[in-house]
């Protein structure tokens, strides 16, 4: 992003959550979507280094138990040193499910603009709910009430990587809603069976 202004990358990642149906009217929105995927890598190295202070024992303990029955201590380790490698998989995940789906109903996008739409769109958001995260350990202490807020953070990110992705490909309203829904129930599966 060397020969773009900072006021443009700033603009780039602002459009693409609160205005997403403006992104594609950038003119370097090619050049800015090459660095999707170091905008994944910068969210979850965001929450590597959330998982490296975090304490498993105390106020952000696990709100359910850890999966495969594995104890607390193993699974904090686990999360540690595999949360970035976790982060790309889930992203994979979505990335490859929401082409899949796109395929299906003869409106395929190819994977790497999916994923690099994906890394502008999960960006800002998932800042936010890191700083709610630390706000409510700090204050009442991590439980339930992080469960809607994460949703709703989810929904958002997810309708407006759907609405940059429905300006190259006009999908329909149904198409929107079925799309977001894919990338939702992916997300949701994957840290259900494997995230704390």
């Amino acid at each position: 992003m060397n020969d773009i202004s900072p006021l443009m990358k700033l603009k780039a990642l602002y459009q693409s959550v609160v205005a997403p149906h403006r992104f594609l009217e950038i003119p370097e929105k090619d050049i800015l979507l090459q660095y999707g995927s170091l905008l994944i890598l910068l969210r979850w190295l965001g929450t590597s280094v959330i998982s490296q202070v975090r304490d498993y024992h105390g106020s952000w303990k696990p709100l359910f138990p850890p999966p495969f029955g594995v104890d607390v201590d193993t699974y904090a380790h686990f999360q540690k040193y595999f949360s970035l490698a976790f982060g790309f998989g889930i992203m994979a995940a979505v990335t490859i499910g929401l082409a899949g789906y796109l395929q299906l109903i003869k409106k395929g996008v190819p994977v790497l603009q999916i994923f690099n739409i994906l890394g502008f769109t999960f960006f800002l958001p998932s800042g936010l709910a890191l700083v709610f995260d630390v706000a409510v350990v700090y204050t009442i202490g991590f439980g339930i009430v992080v469960i809607p807020f994460h949703t709703l953070i989810l929904m958002w990110e997810s309708a407006a990587a759907v609405e940059i992705i429905s300006g190259v490909r006009n999908l329909k309203l149904s198409e929107k809603v079925l799309s977001t829904a894919v990338i939702m129930v992916i997300w949701i599966l994957l840290c259900a069976a494997l995230w704390r």
